[in-house]
């Protein structure tokens, strides 16, 4: 009875480990797997002439994109991805060009220029040289190919399948060992 006894608690503790490990396992495969999302709130003062006139010539490079550090460049499915800018006011900009319109333009190279239009030259009331813009990157160590992020998707299930059969070959284990027939 001692040695089954030994053997539950040597299981026990092997299963809360590999629980935990679930856990961390789990978070390191989402974070090489998932697109960053990141916020920035832009002040666009220097981006507005005299009379409070958008200039559409003045370009913004979003900071985190600015210095590029973590930032992977290297990767056609890792260009910048979901971008949306909002007003002061909360408004979300139509991207659809100064020329058509539009309230922003968004440039190949990462850089992004504001239009003339009510919704940023502040004539709808809010603070007017405040913009947000949200916008989703791949990080230094983010799995570009979609058939990786599929199979490390997957490893943290192997693992616990892993642990559930451990966990029953013990039990069985035990079982034979006290006298119980299958």
């Amino acid at each position: 009875m001692n040695k089954s006894m030994g053997i539950i608690i040597s299981i026990s503790v092997a299963l809360l480990l590999g629980v935990i490990l679930i856990q961390i396992i789990a978070n390191q495969t989402n974070d090489k797997t998932e697109l960053k999302t990141f916020t920035e709130t832009v002040n666009i003062a220097g981006a507005k002439l005299a009379g409070g006139v958008i200039n559409q010539t003045y370009y913004f490079t979003p900071k985190y994109m600015a210095n590029s550090a973590g930032f992977r460049t290297d990767n056609s499915e890792c260009s910048v991805k979901s971008i949306q800018l909002k007003n002061s006011s909360g408004f979300v900009l139509d991207n659809n060009g100064c020329a058509s319109a539009g309230d922003y333009t968004f440039t190949a190279n990462i850089r992004y220029n504001l239009c003339n239009v009510e919704s940023l030259n502040g004539t709808t009331g809010g603070s007017p040289n405040t913009t947000t813009i949200t916008y989703q990157y791949c990080a230094e160590d983010y799995v570009a190919t979609g058939w990786a992020r599929s199979l490390l998707d997957l490893v943290p299930g192997f693992f616990a399948i892993a642990l559930l059969i451990i966990a029953a070959f013990a039990i069985m284990y035990i079982l034979k060992e006290n006298g119980v027939e299958f």
